[in-house]
């Protein structure tokens, strides 16, 4: 009984990490995003970036 459960716990697990990720679109944009956010941090100049 107790594997049952696991095992069924570990399914549940799967599922939801696979419903919950990110789509390539999205992954690209948020990418994007923080490359920018960081060469602005770090003061970069266009040619540098």
């Amino acid at each position: 009984m107790k594997r049952m459960i696991i095992a069924l716990v570990a399914m549940f697990m799967m599922t939801f990490t696979t419903a919950s990720a990110m789509s390539y679109e999205q992954a690209r944009q948020q990418a994007l995003f923080l490359t920018d956010k960081m060469a602005y941090e770090l003061n970069l100049t266009e040619d540098q970036y």
